[in-house]
Order: C-alpha cells, then structure tokens, then sequence
C-alpha cells in the first residue's frame, strides 16, 4: 500500500467528516408560541420568533405545524386573568392538547430546550399528565395524578421554601413559573417533529448540532433579559428596617427579642417590634367556646440553628387543664408575597408578608429577620373562667435556649354560635381531579370531608353548594318526568348531607346553586337559557317537568330532615343585562311554582330593581348598591336581605356586618382556593383565597383567615351585647348602670361604621367618630381595644342580672 494512497483515504475521510459536521450544523432556531395580536410588544423578546396555531409547515418555511388536531393559544396581561406579565416570554403560550410541532434543521444531532407553562398558571397547566415526543422518542413524561398534583412539583411549588434575606426574588417569584426540559435528539429526515399532547408550550430553542456550550450562551442572554424586563415591571425594593427595640441581657444571652403582635398586625421583613410589644409574656382573652390566637415571634440576633418551638398545655384556677393538642394549632408563619389580577411593580402587595401558615419542624434562622409563630386556640365551652398559663419553650439544636409563657384570660361567659351563617363559594372538589387516574371514591371523598371539616372547624358554614354527580335521575317521558334515586344514590347524597351538617356548620338553611348542574348531573338538560336580548321562554312542557322535579328533591330533603333550601339561581345577574336578570326571576316563579323559596346575589342597579320582588332572600354587594332605602325595598315584599361580597376584611365581616343586619354573609372568593393553582405560593395569580391547598386535598388558614373568623366573632360579641341588653330590660334593669352604658356603646358604634360597604373598599377601614365628620383608621390594637369594650359591657351586665335575681 502507497504512501499516496494512504494519504488521499486520510484526505476523503476528513473531507466526508467536514461535510457532514457542516451538514449537521446550522444556524439556532429560537421560539415563543401564542396567539394572533396586534400589539407587537408582547410578541417581541431578544431574537425569537413568533408561533401562532395558523403557522403551517409548507413551502419554504422553515418551522410550523404538521398536525394540529387541537391547539388553543393565549395572550395574557391586567385584564387577561393575570397580573403585569413579570417578562416577554411569559406573556403568551400555546396549548397543544394533541398536535405536532415541526422545523426543518440539517440531519444529525439536535439540541433542545422548551419552556413548558404561562404567566397565568392556570388549570390548563394541570388538566391532565403531559407528554412529549421528539423523532417518536418520548423526552418529557409528566404524571399529574389526584395524589401528585398536590405536592411541591406542582400546586404547592415553593411551600417549604424559608424566606432569607436578601433572597433572590427572581429565583422565588419567577423562574418556578415555567418548567425547563432539555434533550438531544437525533435527525434523519431533515425535519424534528415534536409530537406532544396536553402541552402548555411557551418557548422553544433548537441548536442543530447539538452544541452544548451554545446551548448555555443562549440560556444565559436569556435569563439575563428575563431578568431585566422583570426588575424594570417591577421595581421593588424592601423598606427600611423599623427602629430596633431596647435589647436586654436576657435577650443578648439567648440570641433573640420575643415580642407580640396581634392578628392584625401586619409582619414583614423590616419590620420591629415596638417598646409595649417587647414582652416574654404573650396575653390574650377570649370567652367560653371562642377561637382566639396567640400571636407571637422573635427577632434572632444571631445564628439559631435548628430553632423548635414546643408550647406545654394551659394551667388554670384550681387546676384546671386546657389540653394544648387537642385544642390549639401550633403555627409557623410563612413570608409570602400577595399578588392580585391587578398587580403591577408599585403594587406592595408584592412585599414578602407573613401570612400562610405551616406546620415547621427545626429550622434555621438567620439574625435581623423577625419570625412569627401563632398559636391558634379553641377555648373549651366547659372552661372555668380564670387565667391560664402555659409555657413556651424555645430549643436550637435540641437543646433549650429560653422560656416565654402564654396568659389566657378566660372570660366568665360563653360565646354563642353565629345567629347567622358566614358561607363561601368553595370548591369541595375540582372536575379534573374526578378524572384523574388515580382518583378512586375514597379519595374523592376524603378530600371533600377534609374542606368541609377545615370550614366547620373555624366556625363558619358549609351551607353553599351545587347539586353533585351521583344524587339522582331524572326519569319520565316529557311531561311526565321525575326525580329519582337508586339506593347508591341515596347513600351518596345524604353522606354529603350529614358531613355538611355535622361537620360544616350548615344547619340553618341551604343555598342550593341549582342550575344548570342540577338537571345535567341528573341526566337531563332542559331548555333554561334565554336569547341575548331577554327574549324567550321555557316551553311548557320543560316548565311543567322542572317543577315537578323540585317538588320531588324537596320531598326528599324533608323527609331525611335536611335543612331547608334556597334555591340560587340567580348569581351576579347585571353581568349579563337585562336579560340575565329576566332570567334569574324566571327561575324563581318556577321554584315558587314547586313550592320553594329562592336566593338570589346582586351586583348593580338593574336587579336592584327587578330582583327583589322575586327572590325570599336578596345579597347584595356595593355595586347594588346598599343603601338603606335598597334595604327596605327588599323587606318591602316580605323578604330578607343579606350581603354578598362586602369584602373579607375583619371590619366587613364583624362591625359592617352588624350594622348591615343581614340573614346571611355570603363571601365568594376567600375560598377560591383552585383560582390559585398550579403554583400557589407564587404571587402572579388571583390571590383572594385566604386559604391555600394541603396535600391530603385539604386546607391551610392564613392569618388573613383568622382575621375573617375574628371580625365574625366581632359581630357575634356585639349581637351576644344587645341580647344581653334585651335580657337586662326584659328583667326591669332599662335604667341600670351597666344597661346605660351598653346602650349608649351600642349608639356610638352604629354612629361610626358606614352602612356602604364600599366605603371599606380599597383596604379602607375609617370609623366615622361620634359628633365629627372625622375619620379614624381601625388598627389592630382599636379592633382589641373595642372588643375588650364589648366583652366588660357585656360582664357588668351579668352582673347586673345576677344580682338583681
């Protein structure tokens, strides 16, 4: 064998390898996917293109669709069910439910990158696993399953995550939005098909050749500009650190000061406690049979490694015991960030808040952030009044650092149940979740007693709900139809029932959200709707039917001993026009037909006008408005007034409410709870839940959720006062001391709150003062000092009465 033939095999292999390492190389194909717009910024970000379910693979282009059997895209923004998207890339996506996504590269290796997910995290994003297939190579497998969905990899994202200072707010707030998967791929055909089903595709970049550190440069650019279009939508910074309280030697030796704060208080990284909160003895008092929490927290001043909190049970006169674990939850508060559909880069509702709380085991702490903790305790109906007191012992490393004590003043008289029930439009269990395919009926179920039993145990009723799978059928020929059960479906309506009433408080009365779900669940869907322009009715023979079927559900319900129903079905009417308040009223004229009685939830002047005539029970909230002439057009027809969506403040739930003297209160979004999955702990999605989602399907309270329970424990304080006062006169003591003094406190407070409860609006809580037109903003300590008022009023008049007997 020559030396020349040597050589020119060695010059063909190199050439052939040259040619193929060209060949396989080609310039980066970068891309974000969502829908048709004209407004041009949210489709510009670095130098990638721009992918809408129209683009089709064909002629010269280089990159489209070849199979699209269902694709659904999305632009998001303020009034898109999103806050200010935090970058470009987010602002859009593609769903491709069943599709195939193709571009034309070079034959050989291919390197990818997709962003999976979008700005409003919404139900989409867990609807159903999701798969995705590269040259008939699966390379992202994603199990969303009843069990999976509610862990960190998905609606609980974030929730063990301990908030640190100087904590990158782009690493927490931002980048667990999307979900990132790489793979390397190889190409033969001169195309990459991406095959995927139940995708939520963002982005997208492909290096042909599949250059690694290529593939990280562009990573990189862009991360930094995700990064800079983030800090620019949002350019907050954390306020100054509040003046440092006087620090003892005690506190110096063990390493932190230990304050109070009450439930109103609002704790955020800078934020201090005051000289009169600095105190190792955290006080609070509460009646027999009250929920009240103990709200405590240190401010480390040095390293505390694996802190514990351990707090003993309460000691009280001659003895007595309030056992700690059976009747109080320990909490750990967590920062978290509160967005809203409004939010933008002024907003402080992005400052890091305590708020969610957890059940923490050891954790590390840092010096210069304060730490909350909240006690929460359900003061036993049997309780001996008196003091109680119960240790807190501080531990780091296992070992004890320091000592706090708990003083509860139990009151001597006992706080009755709300007279009125404080209901939610609660989710008990997600559609999607039905369907998943490990949802057994077991699990449904334990899911579902978890939420009614998490409402039950605060107190508040589980009175709302619609119509389930599985309760009945409809049976009969036109004309002739009814409402049926089998055995099975008996059982499984009247479990419901009993749980909600044993378990959720909702012994009252029902509101019953029937249409449409009712009849469809049942088997059957009538006609219901009307045309646009109000036009239109329900043929006779479907009328005819409905109510026969009513009459038969009624039936059932009373023979069982359920309380009773209002049927609703007319909610936020003015939301569709005239004709969906014509609608709501014909739906009541078919209840009332069947013998029942209907509730109806108002929001503007034209069911404000129309509706009140037709419903037995009218809620309303500020954009009815109320006024007090509202109030008395309602009560004019013999019917009863209530609210709706007066604001989950602690001032709209108790001392507004109590001067609204509604039947019920009736707050929908304080348990949107699935509005603010899949990430939940992240501040972009509507935020109004005051409760976040467990992974046994139930829920965890916030603080702002016990603020709710307190301003409804205000409200029942001061009804417990006026039937005291009712009590004292009704005993010839009109004239009495005490009796005067109540009177006089319960004239002053009617002269302070507004009855428009749009006035408490926009996280205004003024109070009008007697005799002024001045207005004074209600602060956590006024809400203590004004409750400590009622709880005296109401003792010396006891007193009062007991002497007098």
């Amino acid at each position: 064998m020559s030396f020349q033939f040597v050589w020119q095999c060695v010059m063909a292999a190199l050439l052939a390898w040259s040619a193929s390492a060209l060949w396989s190389e080609g310039p980066p194909i970068k891309l974000m996917f969502g829908e048709e717009t004209k407004e041009k910024p949210r489709t510009q970000f670095l130098d990638f293109g721009y992918v809408t379910p129209a683009a089709k693979l064909e002629g010269e282009q280089a990159w489209g669709w070849t199979e699209s059997k269902k694709i659904t895209a999305y632009v998001f923004g303020n009034d898109r069910l999103c806050s200010n998207p935090m970058d470009s890339l987010v602002q859009h996506c593609v769903t491709c439910w069943d599709g195939t996504f193709s571009m034309r590269v070079p034959n050989g290796p291919v390197a990818v990158h997709l962003w999976v997910g979008d700005a409003y995290q919404g139900i989409r994003r867990t609807i159903a696993s999701y798969q995705v297939q590269a040259e008939d190579k699966v390379v992202a497998d994603e199990r969303i399953t009843f069990k999976t969905v509610r862990t960190e990899r998905w609606w609980l994202r974030g929730e063990s995550e301990v908030y640190r200072e100087g904590a990158d707010r782009w690493v927490r707030l931002v980048e667990p939005i999307l979900d990132e998967h790489d793979f390397t791929v190889q190409v033969t055909d001169g195309a990459l098909d991406l095959k995927m089903k139940n995708v939520n595709l963002c982005a997208l970049v492909a290096i042909p050749g599949g250059d690694a550190a290529a593939m990280q440069t562009i990573l990189s650019k862009v991360e930094t500009e995700r990064r800079k279009e983030f800090a620019a939508s949002y350019p907050w910074v954390p306020q100054p650190d509040e003046p440092m309280p006087t620090v003892s030697k005690e506190d110096q030796r063990r390493g932190f000061v230990v304050f109070q704060k009450l439930i109103d208080d609002e704790v955020y990284p800078w934020t201090r406690a005051t000289k009169d909160e600095v105190t190792d003895t955290v006080r609070v008092f509460a009646a027999r049979g009250e929920q009240e929490a103990f709200r405590f927290g240190i401010l480390p001043l040095r390293n505390l490694a694996r802190l514990t909190v351990q707090i003993g049970d309460f000691t009280g006169p001659n003895g007595a015991k309030i056992d700690t674990a059976k009747d109080a939850d320990l909490w750990t508060e967590r920062y978290t960030e509160r967005g809203s559909a409004s939010t933008t880069g002024k907003d402080a509702r992005l400052d890091p808040v305590c708020d969610v709380l957890m059940s923490r085991g050891a954790t590390d702490y840092e010096p210069g952030l304060p730490r909350m903790f909240t006690l929460d305790l359900r003061v036993p109906r049997d309780a001996t009044a008196g003091y109680y007191r119960a240790s807190v012992t501080f531990r780091s490393s296992d070992t004890e650092i320091a000592k706090a004590e708990l003083l509860l003043r139990v009151l001597p008289w006992e706080l009755p149940r709300s007279p009125v029930p404080y209901s939610f439009q609660a989710t008990y269990v997600e559609w999607t979740d039905l369907a998943r395919e490990d949802a057994d009926r077991v699990a449904v179920r334990k899911a579902m007693e978890e939420r009614v039993r998490f409402i039950g145990k605060y107190g508040f009723s589980a009175s709302y709900f619609s119509p389930m799978d599985g309760w009945g059928t409809i049976t009969g020929d036109p004309g002739s139809r009814h409402f049926t059960q089998t055995p099975q479906q008996a059982e499984n309506m009247d479990w419901w029932y009993q749980l909600v009433m044993k378990e959720g408080n909702a012994t009252q009365w029902i509101q019953y959200h029937w249409p449409v779900g009712f009849w469809i669940r049942a088997g059957w869907r009538p006609p219901l709707d009307f045309k646009d322009d109000g036009t239109g009715a329900i043929p006779e023979v479907d009328r005819k039917d409905l109510v026969q079927c009513i009459r038969d559900f009624a039936d059932l319900c009373r023979k069982k001993g359920y309380p009773k129903h209002y049927w609703y079905g007319s909610g936020e009417p003015d939301n569709f026009g005239l004709a969906g308040v014509e609608r709501g009223n014909e739906y009541a004229k078919i209840v009332h037909d069947a013998g029942g009685e209907t509730l109806c939830a108002l929001n503007g002047p034209i069911a404000a006008k129309l509706a009140p005539p037709f419903h037995d029970i009218v809620l309303a909230n500020h954009a009815t408005p109320i006024t007090q002439e509202f109030i008395d057009y309602v009560k004019s027809f013999g019917h009863q007034f209530g609210s709706h969506n007066t604001s989950d403040s602690r001032l709209a739930a108790g001392y507004q409410f109590w001067i609204l003297r509604g039947v019920s209160k009736f707050q929908e979004g304080i348990l949107y709870v699935s509005y603010t999955v899949p990430c939940t702990y992240l501040p972009w999605n509507y935020k109004a839940a005051a409760a976040y989602p467990m992974a046994d399907g139930g829920w965890r309270p916030t603080v702002r959720w016990l603020r709710y329970r307190d301003g409804r424990d205000d409200y029942v304080y001061m009804h417990t006062l006026e039937q005291r006062l009712a009590k004292a006169r009704a005993a010839g003591l009109a004239n009495s001391p005490a009796a005067k003094d109540a009177a006089d406190s319960l004239a002053e407070m009617k002269e302070k709150i507004y009855l428009d409860p749009s006035k408490y609006f926009g996280g205004a809580v003024d109070a009008k003062e007697v005799g002024s037109s001045v207005a004074v903003g209600w602060t956590a300590k006024r809400f203590d000092r004004y409750r400590w008022l009622v709880a005296t009023l109401i003792m010396n008049l006891d007193a009062e009465v007991a002497h007098a007997k």
